[in-house]
């Protein structure tokens, strides 16, 4: 099959799936906007993140009980579609109005993590079914973000938030449309579903210890970056700045994804993949204590340029380095499992990060973040060491036969 008509479709599934992301992404700011404290956005931030650990890896076992990780994925954003709009629907502040707008932002945020996983697998898969460049289909992704946070910041203030909700639709629409393009590719990848008394076999990933340590960096990696977005608003505040200049915040830093991702397969003949995520982790460590001896708007915009390059390197090498561990027929659970995990990590980041904000002030807050980051990101890459020790095994061939 020709790879140009696919190369296509594959990049608009990236661009308009990452652009609805980043609508969602507004939630401080949306959240804020309607008196919610700075506590109450943690709290409910942590209750999103413990249904998500629940959620995300059973849509990412039903996905591979399916063989279809398009599926499920596509049934995922109808659903934060769907979503959305009962927020437009929402009149007022009243006690009323808001619990509504705090159970359907917690549903919302719940959808984001298994969304997350589902279109690594599938379009991770399908851009390798038909010789596409998974990299930069990727950066086309990016390009939608920084398309989203740029007309949000020119469109959106706090009096306008429910804004973004009309975009995440009118974004969420057209990624489906593709979506129903690439089923010829992405099912045809594994066409025999499981029967309903088969299931897949996951206990196997429970035995590599390999694969049970990178969901516990990514859970505590997960602590510190959810934290540093969760309550980013509120250091471009303290700097400076309004709550609404999140949206250029943003679109800075994920121009900056878009140089590893366009250079993605050059970059993985002189980097494992592997070594993406942990370089990814030390530029997030070191920018979140850069930003603790920051004190004005230019210089959080400057050291956001590390944050944009280590988000580009785990995209880029995070997804091949959990499926370069795992089972082919057991990827859309590890790829779930790892965002479950994440969405704990999450959970630590909200609790902690608000109480931690309301004590000692935005600065202590990311110092001890980014402290935290380093040496999650140093304890991970000696494990390495260690796990080989005891099962003579690399991580990428501990499935292999003996």
């Amino acid at each position: 099959m020709s790879a140009e008509p696919w190369s296509f479709r594959f990049a608009a599934i990236e661009f308009s799936y990452w652009a609805a992301n980043a609508a969602a992404n507004y939630k401080t700011v949306f959240l804020s906007a309607f008196g919610f404290s700075v506590i109450e956005v943690g709290i409910l931030n942590a209750v999103s993140s413990a249904v998500s650990i629940f959620v995300t890896p059973i849509t990412g076992f039903l996905a591979d009980k399916l063989r279809s990780s398009r599926r499920v994925f596509l049934l995922l954003l109808g659903l934060m579609a769907g979503i959305s709009a009962a927020i437009l629907l929402i009149r007022g502040t009243s006690p009323a109005s808001l619990s509504w707008i705090a159970v359907f932002s917690v549903l919302l945020l719940v959808l984001l993590a298994p969304s997350n996983g589902l279109l690594d697998v599938t379009v991770i898969n399908g851009c390798d079914a038909v010789d596409v460049k998974y990299g930069k289909a990727r950066a086309i992704g990016s390009c939608g973000a920084i398309t989203m946070f740029a007309l949000l910041a020119l469109f959106v203030t706090e009096r306008t938030i429910e804004r973004v909700f009309v975009m995440l639709i009118l974004f969420a629409l057209p990624c489906m449309f593709f979506l129903t393009r690439v089923r010829q590719v992405c099912d045809g990848l594994s066409s025999n579903a499981l029967s309903v008394r088969q299931s897949p076999q996951v206990e196997k990933l429970f035995r590599n210890p390999y694969f049970l340590v990178f969901l516990v960096f990514a859970a505590l990696n997960s602590f510190a970056q959810t934290s540093i977005f969760l309550y980013q608003p509120y250091l471009i505040q303290a700097v400076g700045g309004s709550m609404a200049f999140l949206g250029f915040v943003q679109a800075y830093r994920v121009v900056f994804e878009l140089p590893t991702l366009f250079f993605m397969e050059r970059l993985s003949r002189v980097f494992s993949y592997r070594n993406m995520v942990l370089i990814s982790s030390f530029l997030w460590g070191l920018m979140a204590i850069l930003c603790s001896m920051i004190r004005g708007f230019g210089g959080l915009l400057l050291v956001s340029t590390l944050a944009g390059l280590g988000s580009g390197l785990f995209v880029a090498g995070s997804g091949r380095f959990n499926f370069s561990m795992v089972p082919s027929e057991l990827q859309s659970t590890a790829q779930t499992l790892l965002y479950g995990f994440q969405a704990f990590g999450g959970i630590l980041g909200s609790f902690i990060g608000g109480y931690f904000i309301e004590a000692l002030g935005i600065f202590s807050f990311h110092f001890f973040i980014g402290a935290v980051n380093l040496a999650v990101m140093l304890l991970y890459a000696l494990s390495f060491f260690v796990i080989k020790q005891i099962v003579h095994r690399d991580y990428d061939s501990f499935y292999a036969e003996p």
